[in-house]
């Protein structure tokens, strides 16, 4: 059933979550799990729009677009995030790793059989792939398109560097056991250098945190509460007049109604939490989408802020006017 829903989506659409489910070691056809993301997004986008016009008395339509593209979205950033950690944690052992295959070589081993006997448990998704590999070799295949094999089940473009200049390396007839054994020490080098880098910016993504978790709700929060009770101040003292003169105090009313601003904050503070977790997304891994991870904790710490915020200050000023 899933296989005819998924059949729906584009042949392009297909490919791309083909690809994304090699690299994610997600062993599902890409068209049955279409088909399952899309009737689960249309339960979802159902579920949104009924709960949203019961609590909100929002519109129908959107909020079924809205649930729906926030399905769809969920699935695919799953996939994909996926598909970084297995290249994170490849990136990770590949050092170690090279370092092992140029011992290898160094003790008379040949070059496949030296990539076959370096995988070790503690290797994680590199031990599957260097034993995907060397069966591959066993039965048959040319060790150049076993290595580019692996650079295409991998997204890591360390990885796909290093496996080029492997089979540079092959074809040119150079000395392997001292290329390995200097790629491995640059890229040990080299994690060092980004571990600095992400050292010295942290603070700054803490201050960014702090600024969209804390500072905007707490402004927001005063701010809405201050516009709704200036609009209730305004209809109440333009029906009275100044006791003791025959001056009578007419204050024209706000074409915005506080309802309007109530909602102009919570969809600005949605925006802000999303863009300040891109930002700090790109200041920890270079990387916008690996911030989209910190949104739900900055939405709940925002949202939770902003409405504690209004509660104390209407509690502070409510008996201040007589209204």
């Amino acid at each position: 059933m899933y296989e005819r829903f998924g059949e729906l989506f584009p042949k392009p659409m297909q490919r791309l979550y083909e690809q994304m489910l090699l690299h994610s070691d997600v062993e599902l056809d890409e068209k049955r799990l279409l088909g399952f993301v899309l009737l689960m997004s249309i339960a979802v986008g159902v579920m949104v729009s009924i709960y949203s016009n019961i609590f909100f008395y929002t519109n129908h339509a959107i909020m079924f677009v809205v649930g729906f593209a926030l399905s769809e979205a969920f699935f695919f950033l799953w996939l994909s995030f996926s598909a970084d950690a297995k290249a994170r944690r490849v990136d990770r052992m590949l050092p170690d790793a090279l370092s092992l295959v140029a011992a290898n070589i160094r003790s008379g081993l040949t070059i496949d059989k030296a990539l076959v006997l370096a995988n070790r448990p503690e290797f994680g998704p590199l031990q599957q792939e260097l034993q995907r590999m060397g069966k591959e070799v066993l039965t048959g295949s040319d060790l150049k398109d076993a290595l580019k094999g692996m650079q295409e089940r991998v997204r890591s473009l360390t990885l796909a560097r290093t496996i080029e200049l492997m089979v540079h390396g092959i074809e040119s007839g150079a000395e392997l056991a001292d290329l390995l054994e200097e790629t491995g020490e640059d890229l040990r080098s080299q994690e060092m250098v980004q571990r600095e880098v992400r050292s010295n910016v942290f603070m700054y993504a803490i201050l960014i945190f702090i600024a969209a978790a804390f500072g905007a709700p707490l402004l927001f929060g005063v701010s809405t509460y201050l516009s709704q009770m200036l609009s209730s101040f305004i209809g109440f003292t333009s029906t009275r007049s100044i006791a003791g003169s025959a001056l009578s105090i007419s204050l024209a009313q706000s074409s915005i109604s506080s309802d309007f601003v109530f909602l102009f904050a919570l969809v600005s503070l949605f925006a802000s939490s999303i863009s300040s977790a891109m930002i700090i997304g790109v200041l920890t891994t270079g990387k916008e989408k690996e911030g989209l991870r910190y949104v739900p904790v900055l939405l709940v710490v925002t949202y939770a802020v902003f409405l504690l915020t209004r509660y104390v200050t209407e509690n502070f000023f409510g008996n201040m006017l007589p209204i």
